[in-house]
């Protein structure tokens, strides 16, 4: 009997809300053995740059977008492993919305 595949997509959002102080904040690490597609949605609501990072498993050297303040962006990324963002330094407030869209397979 072949192995059957079950494709998954599920949605998750996050809001964070503090000091603009360097922090990385993870918002995604892969929990299956095929990294998933990730439709990644963020809209920058505080008054610093924010960072956004993301690591794949086909390739040593993370994706890093640095998103203006009042400003959305949004990619899709194949192979993804881990995403975070970091907030930049000097006062003011990250203020941020993330909206992820991961689909992936169970067996691939």
């Amino acid at each position: 009997m072949a192995n059957q595949c079950n494709v998954f997509t599920h949605d998750h959002s996050m809001f964070i809300n503090r000091p603009c102080d360097g922090a990385v904040i993870p918002i995604y690490r892969t929990f299956t053995a095929s990294p998933p597609t990730v439709t990644i949605n963020i809209e920058n609501a505080g008054t610093c740059p924010i960072t956004l990072i993301v690591e794949r498993g086909n390739n040593l050297i993370p994706i890093m977008e640095v998103i203006q303040p009042g400003l959305d962006f949004v990619m899709t990324v194949e192979f993804v492993t881990s995403i975070s963002v970091q907030c930049s330094t000097g006062g003011g407030t990250c203020e941020f919305l993330v909206e992820l869209d991961i689909s992936s397979c169970m067996c691939c």
